[in-house]
Protein backbone atom coordinates (compact mmCIF):
# COMPACT_ATOMS: atom_id res chain seq x y z
CA UNK A 1 0.00 0.00 0.00
CA UNK A 2 1.28 3.55 -0.70
CA UNK A 3 -0.43 6.89 -1.56
CA UNK A 4 -0.53 8.46 -5.24
CA UNK A 5 -2.67 11.21 -6.55
CA UNK A 6 -5.28 12.12 -9.22
CA UNK A 7 -4.31 14.96 -11.26
CA UNK A 8 -7.81 16.77 -12.66
CA UNK A 9 -7.91 18.80 -15.62
CA UNK A 10 -11.24 20.50 -16.49
CA UNK A 11 -11.80 22.68 -19.51
CA UNK A 12 -13.56 26.29 -18.80
CA UNK A 13 -15.24 26.54 -22.03
CA UNK A 14 -16.15 22.81 -22.93
CA UNK A 15 -16.96 21.90 -19.23
CA UNK A 16 -15.14 18.64 -19.90
CA UNK A 17 -12.91 16.28 -17.41
CA UNK A 18 -9.51 14.68 -17.56
CA UNK A 19 -8.58 12.43 -15.06
CA UNK A 20 -5.07 10.99 -14.32
CA UNK A 21 -3.00 8.82 -11.64
CA UNK A 22 0.72 10.18 -10.52
CA UNK A 23 2.50 8.34 -8.22
CA UNK A 24 4.09 11.45 -6.50
CA UNK A 25 3.67 15.04 -6.32
CA UNK A 26 7.47 16.16 -7.87
CA UNK A 27 7.51 18.23 -11.00
CA UNK A 28 8.43 15.10 -12.98
CA UNK A 29 5.67 13.55 -12.65
CA UNK A 30 3.14 16.17 -12.99
CA UNK A 31 5.10 16.83 -16.32
CA UNK A 32 4.95 13.25 -17.72
CA UNK A 33 1.28 13.82 -16.79
CA UNK A 34 0.46 17.40 -18.23
CA UNK A 35 2.38 15.29 -21.63
CA UNK A 36 -0.17 12.67 -21.34
CA UNK A 37 -2.73 14.96 -21.11
CA UNK A 38 -1.70 17.10 -24.08
CA UNK A 39 -1.34 13.70 -26.01
CA UNK A 40 -4.94 12.77 -25.53
CA UNK A 41 -6.74 16.74 -25.99
CA UNK A 42 -4.33 18.79 -27.45
CA UNK A 43 -2.23 22.21 -26.24
CA UNK A 44 -4.16 24.40 -23.81
CA UNK A 45 -3.20 28.08 -24.19
CA UNK A 46 -3.52 28.93 -20.74
CA UNK A 47 -3.41 26.80 -17.53
CA UNK A 48 -4.95 28.07 -14.27
CA UNK A 49 -4.95 26.21 -10.94
CA UNK A 50 -4.85 26.38 -7.69
CA UNK A 51 -1.90 27.45 -5.20
CA UNK A 52 -1.25 23.52 -4.19
CA UNK A 53 2.34 23.62 -2.18
CA UNK A 54 3.62 20.91 -5.06
CA UNK A 55 2.88 23.77 -7.21
CA UNK A 56 4.82 26.22 -5.99
CA UNK A 57 7.35 24.74 -4.89
CA UNK A 58 8.26 23.59 -8.06
CA UNK A 59 7.11 26.72 -9.72
CA UNK A 60 10.54 27.17 -11.30
CA UNK A 61 10.95 24.12 -13.35
CA UNK A 62 7.68 23.55 -14.26
CA UNK A 63 7.63 27.25 -16.16
CA UNK A 64 10.56 26.51 -17.70
CA UNK A 65 8.68 23.21 -19.15
CA UNK A 66 5.37 25.02 -19.73
CA UNK A 67 7.64 27.81 -21.71
CA UNK A 68 8.71 25.24 -24.16
CA UNK A 69 5.28 23.98 -24.61
CA UNK A 70 4.08 27.64 -24.95
CA UNK A 71 1.68 27.30 -22.67
CA UNK A 72 0.83 30.13 -19.74
CA UNK A 73 0.41 29.65 -16.21
CA UNK A 74 -2.03 30.95 -13.86
CA UNK A 75 -2.35 30.67 -10.19
CA UNK A 76 -6.07 31.92 -8.59
CA UNK A 77 -5.75 34.44 -5.67
CA UNK A 78 -4.59 32.07 -2.59
CA UNK A 79 -8.08 30.82 0.16
CA UNK A 80 -10.88 32.12 -2.76
CA UNK A 81 -11.19 29.01 -5.07
CA UNK A 82 -14.80 30.88 -6.15
CA UNK A 83 -12.34 33.33 -8.25
CA UNK A 84 -12.09 30.26 -10.48
CA UNK A 85 -15.25 30.35 -11.40
CA UNK A 86 -18.25 27.38 -11.85
CA UNK A 87 -14.79 25.05 -12.83
CA UNK A 88 -13.68 25.63 -9.70
CA UNK A 89 -16.78 24.41 -8.29
CA UNK A 90 -17.21 21.27 -10.55
CA UNK A 91 -13.09 20.60 -9.61
CA UNK A 92 -14.27 20.52 -6.08
CA UNK A 93 -17.54 18.70 -6.35
CA UNK A 94 -15.56 15.88 -7.58
CA UNK A 95 -12.53 16.41 -5.23
CA UNK A 96 -15.06 16.00 -2.43
CA UNK A 97 -16.43 12.83 -4.18
CA UNK A 98 -13.50 10.91 -5.01
CA UNK A 99 -12.02 11.57 -1.62
CA UNK A 100 -15.60 10.23 -0.02
CA UNK A 101 -15.46 6.87 -2.21
CA UNK A 102 -12.32 6.18 -2.58
CA UNK A 103 -10.21 6.95 0.42
CA UNK A 104 -9.65 3.82 2.44
CA UNK A 105 -10.84 1.59 -0.42
CA UNK A 106 -8.45 -1.55 -0.80
CA UNK A 107 -7.89 -0.72 -4.70
CA UNK A 108 -4.51 -1.69 -6.91
CA UNK A 109 -2.88 0.91 -8.85
CA UNK A 110 -4.12 -0.41 -12.28
CA UNK A 111 -7.72 -1.17 -11.09
CA UNK A 112 -7.84 2.81 -9.79
CA UNK A 113 -6.56 3.74 -13.19
CA UNK A 114 -9.86 2.25 -14.90
CA UNK A 115 -12.46 3.52 -12.28
CA UNK A 116 -11.05 7.33 -12.73
CA UNK A 117 -11.37 6.62 -16.60
CA UNK A 118 -14.78 5.32 -15.99
CA UNK A 119 -15.75 8.10 -14.13
CA UNK A 120 -14.02 10.78 -16.26
CA UNK A 121 -16.62 9.45 -19.52
CA UNK A 122 -19.42 9.19 -16.36
CA UNK A 123 -18.54 13.46 -15.64
CA UNK A 124 -17.76 14.08 -19.57
CA UNK A 125 -21.58 12.68 -20.29
CA UNK A 126 -23.16 15.00 -18.14
CA UNK A 127 -25.70 17.90 -19.73
CA UNK A 128 -24.54 21.37 -20.06
CA UNK A 129 -27.81 22.77 -22.33
CA UNK A 130 -30.33 21.56 -23.79
CA UNK A 131 -31.58 18.90 -26.77
CA UNK A 132 -30.74 20.04 -30.20
CA UNK A 133 -31.76 17.53 -32.34
CA UNK A 134 -35.38 17.58 -33.32
CA UNK A 135 -36.62 13.85 -33.05
CA UNK A 136 -34.61 12.73 -29.94
CA UNK A 137 -34.28 14.61 -26.41
CA UNK A 138 -30.61 14.09 -26.48
CA UNK A 139 -29.19 16.95 -24.46
CA UNK A 140 -25.56 18.76 -25.35
CA UNK A 141 -23.01 17.09 -22.97
CA UNK A 142 -18.67 17.77 -22.98
CA UNK A 143 -18.56 14.94 -25.22
CA UNK A 144 -20.24 16.08 -28.01
CA UNK A 145 -17.95 19.16 -28.03
CA UNK A 146 -14.67 17.07 -28.22
CA UNK A 147 -16.32 13.67 -29.76
CA UNK A 148 -19.20 14.71 -31.45
CA UNK A 149 -20.98 12.38 -29.96
CA UNK A 150 -21.92 11.47 -26.77
CA UNK A 151 -19.52 8.39 -24.51
CA UNK A 152 -21.48 6.98 -21.70
CA UNK A 153 -25.25 7.70 -20.58
CA UNK A 154 -25.72 8.02 -16.75
CA UNK A 155 -28.19 5.25 -17.16
CA UNK A 156 -26.38 2.73 -18.93
CA UNK A 157 -23.67 2.64 -16.40
CA UNK A 158 -24.59 -0.29 -14.65
CA UNK A 159 -23.13 -2.52 -17.20
CA UNK A 160 -23.12 -6.72 -17.80
CA UNK A 161 -25.25 -8.73 -15.19
CA UNK A 162 -22.20 -9.61 -13.39
CA UNK A 163 -24.10 -12.53 -12.04
CA UNK A 164 -23.92 -14.23 -15.26
CA UNK A 165 -20.17 -14.03 -15.83
CA UNK A 166 -18.62 -17.36 -16.04
CA UNK A 167 -15.74 -16.77 -13.87
CA UNK A 168 -14.06 -17.25 -10.66
CA UNK A 169 -16.30 -16.19 -7.78
CA UNK A 170 -13.23 -13.86 -6.90
CA UNK A 171 -13.07 -11.98 -9.67
CA UNK A 172 -16.75 -11.56 -9.60
CA UNK A 173 -16.83 -9.89 -6.68
CA UNK A 174 -14.14 -7.88 -7.15
CA UNK A 175 -15.74 -6.69 -10.16
CA UNK A 176 -18.81 -6.01 -8.12
CA UNK A 177 -16.47 -3.99 -5.66
CA UNK A 178 -15.02 -1.74 -7.96
CA UNK A 179 -18.69 -1.29 -9.66
CA UNK A 180 -19.82 -0.28 -6.32
CA UNK A 181 -17.11 2.81 -5.72
CA UNK A 182 -18.14 3.97 -9.04
CA UNK A 183 -22.21 3.72 -8.43
CA UNK A 184 -21.22 5.46 -5.09
CA UNK A 185 -19.03 8.49 -6.73
CA UNK A 186 -21.53 9.11 -9.17
CA UNK A 187 -24.55 9.34 -6.84
CA UNK A 188 -22.30 11.27 -4.35
CA UNK A 189 -21.07 13.94 -7.01
CA UNK A 190 -24.48 14.50 -8.92
CA UNK A 191 -25.85 15.41 -5.84
CA UNK A 192 -22.88 18.21 -4.85
CA UNK A 193 -23.07 19.30 -8.54
CA UNK A 194 -26.98 19.99 -8.84
CA UNK A 195 -26.22 22.17 -5.58
CA UNK A 196 -23.47 24.10 -6.78
CA UNK A 197 -25.19 24.51 -10.11
CA UNK A 198 -27.89 26.19 -8.02
CA UNK A 199 -25.47 28.14 -6.11
CA UNK A 200 -23.89 29.56 -9.53
CA UNK A 201 -27.17 30.78 -10.98
CA UNK A 202 -27.58 32.65 -7.59
CA UNK A 203 -23.85 34.73 -7.91
CA UNK A 204 -24.10 37.70 -9.43
CA UNK A 205 -27.58 38.91 -7.54
CA UNK A 206 -28.31 40.48 -4.02
CA UNK A 207 -31.21 38.23 -3.81
CA UNK A 208 -31.70 34.53 -4.65
CA UNK A 209 -32.36 33.76 -8.66
CA UNK A 210 -35.60 32.14 -8.94
CA UNK A 211 -36.28 29.69 -11.67
CA UNK A 212 -37.70 31.41 -15.16
CA UNK A 213 -40.62 31.21 -17.20
CA UNK A 214 -39.20 29.18 -20.55
CA UNK A 215 -36.10 28.43 -18.61
CA UNK A 216 -34.02 24.85 -19.24
CA UNK A 217 -33.86 22.70 -15.73
CA UNK A 218 -32.70 19.37 -14.35
CA UNK A 219 -35.43 17.86 -12.76
CA UNK A 220 -34.03 16.05 -9.67
CA UNK A 221 -35.82 12.58 -9.31
CA UNK A 222 -35.52 9.73 -6.38
CA UNK A 223 -33.99 7.08 -8.48
CA UNK A 224 -31.87 4.67 -7.55
CA UNK A 225 -29.51 5.02 -10.84
CA UNK A 226 -29.43 8.92 -11.25
CA UNK A 227 -31.05 9.66 -14.85
CA UNK A 228 -30.62 12.92 -16.24
CA UNK A 229 -34.29 14.42 -16.96
CA UNK A 230 -34.73 17.93 -18.56
CA UNK A 231 -37.63 19.72 -19.41
CA UNK A 232 -38.62 23.05 -19.77
CA UNK A 233 -40.67 25.49 -17.91
CA UNK A 234 -44.11 26.71 -18.85
CA UNK A 235 -45.76 28.07 -15.97
CA UNK A 236 -44.37 29.36 -12.78
CA UNK A 237 -46.54 28.99 -9.72
CA UNK A 238 -46.98 31.42 -6.85
CA UNK A 239 -47.68 31.12 -3.21
CA UNK A 240 -49.86 34.08 -0.93
CA UNK A 241 -46.81 35.74 -0.94
CA UNK A 242 -46.60 36.49 -4.74
CA UNK A 243 -42.94 33.92 -4.95
CA UNK A 244 -42.75 31.69 -6.88
CA UNK A 245 -42.90 28.16 -5.19
CA UNK A 246 -43.20 25.50 -8.08
CA UNK A 247 -43.13 24.98 -11.68
CA UNK A 248 -44.68 23.07 -14.44
CA UNK A 249 -42.46 21.58 -16.59
CA UNK A 250 -43.32 20.09 -20.21
CA UNK A 251 -40.96 16.48 -20.47
CA UNK A 252 -40.20 14.59 -23.37
CA UNK A 253 -40.66 10.80 -22.66
CA UNK A 254 -40.39 7.94 -24.56
CA UNK A 255 -38.95 7.28 -27.71
CA UNK A 256 -41.57 8.64 -29.14
CA UNK A 257 -40.76 11.63 -27.36
CA UNK A 258 -44.47 11.97 -26.39
CA UNK A 259 -44.83 16.02 -24.20
CA UNK A 260 -45.64 15.50 -20.61
CA UNK A 261 -46.05 18.52 -17.90
CA UNK A 262 -45.44 17.43 -14.83
CA UNK A 263 -45.17 19.75 -11.95
CA UNK A 264 -42.28 20.15 -9.15
CA UNK A 265 -41.42 22.71 -6.60
CA UNK A 266 -38.31 24.84 -7.45
CA UNK A 267 -36.32 23.37 -5.00
CA UNK A 268 -35.76 20.02 -7.35
CA UNK A 269 -35.17 22.34 -10.64
CA UNK A 270 -31.88 23.05 -11.19
CA UNK A 271 -30.85 25.54 -14.45
CA UNK A 272 -28.24 23.91 -16.42
CA UNK A 273 -24.42 25.18 -16.95
CA UNK A 274 -25.35 27.38 -20.19
CA UNK A 275 -27.86 29.31 -20.09
CA UNK A 276 -28.91 31.98 -22.79
CA UNK A 277 -30.93 34.93 -22.04
CA UNK A 278 -30.93 36.97 -25.39
CA UNK A 279 -33.43 36.98 -28.24
CA UNK A 280 -32.99 36.53 -31.96
CA UNK A 281 -35.04 36.80 -34.96
CA UNK A 282 -35.70 34.11 -37.13
CA UNK A 283 -33.20 35.33 -39.74
CA UNK A 284 -30.67 36.63 -37.13
CA UNK A 285 -30.75 32.53 -36.02
CA UNK A 286 -30.69 31.31 -39.67
CA UNK A 287 -27.48 33.01 -40.51
CA UNK A 288 -25.87 31.62 -37.35
CA UNK A 289 -27.62 27.48 -38.19
CA UNK A 290 -24.98 28.20 -41.35
CA UNK A 291 -22.09 28.53 -39.35
CA UNK A 292 -22.91 24.97 -37.37
CA UNK A 293 -22.11 21.46 -38.54
CA UNK A 294 -25.60 19.92 -38.79
CA UNK A 295 -23.46 16.65 -37.94
CA UNK A 296 -22.62 18.15 -34.51
CA UNK A 297 -19.33 17.02 -34.80
CA UNK A 298 -17.51 19.63 -32.95
CA UNK A 299 -14.17 18.51 -32.77
CA UNK A 300 -13.34 18.85 -36.27
CA UNK A 301 -13.37 22.99 -36.82
CA UNK A 302 -11.24 22.72 -40.07
CA UNK A 303 -13.37 23.19 -42.68
CA UNK A 304 -16.25 25.33 -40.80
CA UNK A 305 -16.73 29.15 -40.38
CA UNK A 306 -15.17 29.92 -36.84
CA UNK A 307 -17.99 30.58 -34.17
CA UNK A 308 -17.69 31.30 -30.56
CA UNK A 309 -18.47 28.39 -28.09
CA UNK A 310 -20.52 30.92 -26.25
CA UNK A 311 -22.34 31.55 -29.56
CA UNK A 312 -22.50 27.88 -30.22
CA UNK A 313 -24.27 26.75 -27.09
CA UNK A 314 -26.50 30.04 -27.44
CA UNK A 315 -27.60 28.65 -31.04
CA UNK A 316 -28.55 24.72 -29.92
CA UNK A 317 -30.66 26.49 -26.62
CA UNK A 318 -32.52 28.70 -28.91
CA UNK A 319 -33.09 25.51 -31.76
CA UNK A 320 -34.55 23.67 -28.37
CA UNK A 321 -37.09 26.50 -27.02
CA UNK A 322 -39.03 26.10 -30.92
CA UNK A 323 -39.46 22.38 -29.89
CA UNK A 324 -41.35 22.60 -27.50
Amino acid sequence: MYPVHVVLFTCAITRAVHLDLVPDLSAKSFVLCLKRFIGRRGIPNLIISDNATCFKNEEVKLSEKLLLLGIGWKYIIEAAPWWGGFWERLVQSVKKSLLKVVFRSSIRYDELETILCEIEGLLNSRPITYAYHEDTEEFLTPSHLMHGRRLISPNETKGADLDKLESKIQLTKRMKYLKLIRDHFWVRFTSEYLVNLREFHKQGSSKSRSIELGEIVVIHSDIKRYKWRLGKVVSLITGSDDIVRSAIVKVLTGKTNKQNYIKRPIEKLYPIEVKSVETVTDTELNARNDAVDESNDFSDTKYERPVRIASRNGILIRRLMGQF
